[in-house]
């Protein structure tokens, strides 16, 4: 698994800093202040290549820097089969989200799971 990080200021500035996706199995996970255009985000994200998740925060931190305006991306080169992403409806019922969700799990995953501990 390859793992790298990115900053930015502004989406032309991370227009600017981000390749295309060099695999097709790659994730990218960005958190990104209010005043990002998210749709914008996530468009670019996508046209590069990469299967990307976003997210709006407060504040992002890289390193240890705080960012308050801008974007923290987090690059991530799985193999084939590690990660699967499923898009549903939700309400404010968060107990049933999460039982969705693990329902879904229990049937994307047929392997035993990655334990981290």
């Amino acid at each position: 698994m390859i793992v790298d990080t990115l900053k930015a200021n502004s989406l032309a500035q991370l227009k600017e800093k981000l390749a295309v996706a060099s695999r097709p199995n790659t994730l990218i996970l960005a958190f990104a202040s209010t005043d990002i255009d998210h749709v914008t985000l996530y468009s670019l994200l996508t046209q590069k290549g990469y299967t990307a998740v976003t997210s709006i925060s407060a504040g992002q931190f890289l390193n240890g820097e705080l960012l308050f305006k801008g974007v923290i991306c987090m690059i991530l080169e799985l193999p084939e089969g590690s990660f699967k992403l499923k898009r549903y409806e939700y309400s404010d019922d968060f107990f049933d989200a999460g039982k969705k969700l693990g329902n879904y799990a229990q049937t994307a995953y047929k392997e035993e799971p990655i334990k981290v501990g």
